[in-house]
């Protein structure tokens, strides 16, 4: 099986994974003040670490080290091994990883030398696209062409000796669940 065959199905896996378990209701936090720390944790990576866009989805990675690598990022990021529920732990590769401005993040999670980013968007899947297309864009990075398969819309970003796969599903409500894989 190919490699870029074989990343697929591994993104679809997360997906369904991820999926089932929303399904279910494990990403809910009943406790409020928990859920009060969450949006606070939210709205200061928004503010500090994401780039913010414009109406044509212009984006800023001026405060990206273009030296720095994924690789590096992601073993700066391995003594936070883990899933993380409403929140990235600390070190976490948020410059190849970024929170989409306004999103709310649902799961993050360390393991090895690959991280993923789980998060729930208020924009239809063709923004966010153009968003994440832009933003690796101004790191140097390449992309393919969307790939929809069932309900999933699927988008791989190469460069800097590494590789971000994205995997988009409609929410309702306009929502768009955004997970997002670097290795």
């Amino acid at each position: 099986m190919g490699k870029g065959l074989q990343h697929l199905f591994v993104c679809l896996a997360i997906v369904t994974i991820v999926s089932l378990g929303a399904a279910c209701g494990s990403d809910e936090v009943e406790d409020s003040s928990k859920k009060d720390d969450i949006s606070k944790s939210v709205e200061k990576l928004s503010e500090e670490k994401v780039p913010r866009t414009d109406e044509d989805v212009r984006v800023s990675t001026q405060n990206i080290s273009r030296t720095e690598s994924a690789h590096e990022a992601l073993n700066e990021a391995s003594g936070s091994q883990g899933i993380f529920f409403g929140e990235v732990p600390e070190g976490f590769p948020i410059a190849f990883l970024p929170l989409y401005p306004g999103g709310t993040i649902d799961k993050s999670s360390i393991r090895g030398r690959e991280a993923t980013l789980l998060q729930v968007v208020s924009v239809p899947k063709d923004k966010a696209i153009a968003y994440y297309r832009n933003y690796y864009r101004e790191l140097g990075w390449t992309a393919n062409d969307p790939i929809a398969l069932a309900d999933r819309t699927m988008v791989f970003f190469s460069g800097n000796d590494a590789r971000v796969d994205m995997t988009l599903i409609d929410r309702e409500g306009g929502k768009t669940f955004v997970a997002l894989a670097l290795y």
